[in-house]
């Protein structure tokens, strides 16, 4: 066995746990989402054939309504496609006159979660799983909508007054966006202004209406009386495990989407390891799984690395950024 320099060391490591791991508690979130909805994966992808089909397809499909399609960045590809659907078994609506591939294509058969990726994995938990999000902010921690909304008050807020400081900002606060992503016809659907302003606000050149402090959730209100946007707007504002999501992914890329030698510093492998183990033990909290990827990670810490294991790991990533560039 030949033995690897400290720095290639890292980087293979590093290769381990996005390659195995963060794609692996990626499948495991989602296996906690079939769970928890009594489905297969084989259900899952056939009850979310359609939203799929056009993230890979921007033009109208056999399923399609009357009116314009809202045309989005293409997001899959046909590689990804050939994973989860079978080009020979369509649904009876469809027309053959329709050239798209996949258009009405039912899931593989038998198919699971083990054909993703850490990109396939996230794509999909991002477009069709707000369901599982949610489960794990509300149902899982034992919480309600009205008190999530409210420990959550000041991100929401800014989502509606962009540009406005209130009395809950710090001096060097900085706004979640530049423009304003929940109406105003929104924000009084989620929060009713029943309190009375704070002596700062009352103070201030404005209408104490609007002040965040006057505001409080609307009791008994329920996820369903939110429509689907606005949800995912919330969710990826003021939901750990989506941040966790993307973090996995960010870290992917940050560290092998545009590498130039497979060698990494122990500073920066401390630094990523650290960012990622964080992302895992949250996402895989929710699954009950936390104690499982804890030793597994300690495990990738202290495990004998050789060049063959380099090599093949190199290969992997090397194969996952071309296919998707």
């Amino acid at each position: 066995m030949v033995s690897l320099l400290k720095e290639q060391e890292n980087f293979l490591r590093n290769a381990i746990l996005t390659v195995d791991h963060s794609k692996e508690v990626l499948q495991c979130f989602l296996e906690q989402h079939l769970k928890n909805n009594h489905q297969t994966f084989e259900d899952f992808l056939n009850k979310n054939q359609h939203d799929i089909y056009h993230l890979y397809y921007d033009s109208k499909c056999c399923q399609c309504g009357p009116g314009p399609l809202q045309r989005k960045k293409r997001i899959l590809f046909a590689s990804q496609m050939e994973l989860l659907f079978d080009k020979n078994k369509q649904l009876s609506i469809h027309k053959t006159t329709r050239r798209g591939d996949f258009c009405c294509c039912t899931a593989k058969t038998s198919v699971t979660t083990a054909v993703l990726d850490l990109t396939l994995a996230r794509c999909l938990l991002l477009h069709c799983c707000v369901g599982m999000f949610w489960y794990s902010v509300l149902d899982f921690k034992g919480v309600t909508l009205e008190q999530f909304l409210n420990s959550n008050k000041h991100i929401l807020y800014h989502l509606w007054k962009n540009n406005t400081k209130c009395c809950k900002c710090q001096p060097d606060c900085i706004f979640p966006c530049n423009d304003p992503l929940i109406m105003e016809s929104e924000w009084k659907k989620m929060f009713s202004s029943t309190l009375p302003p704070c002596e700062n606000d009352r103070k201030r050149p404005v209408n104490g209406a609007i002040s965040i402090c006057a505001f409080s959730a609307s009791p008994s209100i329920t996820v369903k009386q939110i429509h689907l946007e606005l949800q995912g707007i919330i969710i990826q504002y003021c939901c750990s495990t989506r941040k966790s999501v993307e973090k996995l992914a960010e870290l992917r890329n940050l560290t092998f989407g545009h590498v130039k030698k497979a060698s990494m510093s122990c500073t920066e492998f401390n630094t990523f390891m650290s960012e990622a183990e964080d992302a895992i033990y949250d996402l895989a909290s929710v699954c009950g799984k936390e104690d499982y990827y804890r030793q597994m990670l300690l495990d990738l810490r202290d495990k004998p690395l050789d060049t063959r294991m380099f090599c093949q790991y190199e290969k992997v990533l090397l194969q996952t950024i071309s296919n998707y560039e």
